[in-house]
């Protein structure tokens, strides 16, 4: 049913054959490490629990525990391979890869010591994902700037690190694959335009330590009145 399910989204989307464009797959209301799926994503390990001790009633909370994340895991590495698999034998040409992979969760602002380095809990567990960069065609880190570090140096080493973990796991994959970032004109979540200082934060840092490009990712927000569209005019044609 997923290959199916894949193969008509493509085919309904992505008409040519030879598609040499950028090839994103959008997946955020879960995460394939267990440990990441907090939040609202914790039904994820409810729902793994539940299924084992259905199965096993006699076992103990840990080993219940223990057997729902090994389970979850590796149907989540069986779901996203044959996901970018299919992907890539439906469309070969294609840079194929889920957005907002690789994620460090450097968000720390709170610290006044903040310096915006990838915790190395974090690049542990992404090390774990070496299955997921060695399948992708191109790595599509999020550089999103929150509104809170705006006009700060956080929002620099935010989006600095963030790019570095993505060339560092770059190491697991065996072809020379493109790390293009997923970037905005707008700080995350409001209608605020970065600023010019910004701007050389995500796109001029992305240049500097030489991705493929960036994505400037929008909304029908920028589209939805004619005021807005002009606002957005005028920022592309002056600060832009």
């Amino acid at each position: 049913a997923l290959l199916q399910k894949i193969e008509h989204d493509i085919n309904d989307t992505i008409l040519h054959i030879g598609y040499r464009g950028l090839a994103v797959v959008d997946w955020e209301c879960w995460r394939p490490l267990w440990i990441r799926n907090w939040d609202s994503m914790k039904i994820y390990q409810y729902k793994s629990i539940k299924l084992v001790k259905e199965r096993h009633p006699d076992w103990p909370a840990d080993k219940v525990i223990e057997v729902a994340q090994l389970e979850f895991q590796q149907s989540a590495w069986a779901f996203m391979e044959q996901t970018l698999a299919r992907s890539e034998t439906l469309r070969p040409k294609g840079f194929w890869g889920f957005y907002g992979f690789p994620n460090c969760y450097n968000n720390q602002f709170q610290y006044s010591n903040y310096t915006g380095e990838c915790p190395e809990i974090e690049k542990q567990r992404n090390n774990k994902l070496y299955w997921l960069w060695n399948q992708s065609r191109a790595l599509y880190p999020s550089i999103y700037l929150p509104q809170i570090i705006r006009l700060t140096h956080k929002s620099f080493e935010f989006a600095r690190h963030r790019i570095q973990e993505a060339f560092r796991v770059l190491k697991w994959t065996q072809n020379d694959i493109p790390v293009l970032p997923y970037t905005t004109i707008v700080y995350e979540f409001t209608h605020n335009f970065l600023t010019q200082e910004d701007l050389v934060h995500t796109i001029g840092e992305s240049a500097s330590q030489g991705t493929a490009g960036v994505i400037l990712w929008g909304s029908t927000n920028f589209s939805k009145s004619r005021e807005a569209c002009l606002e957005v005019k005028e920022y592309v044609d002056t600060l832009l």
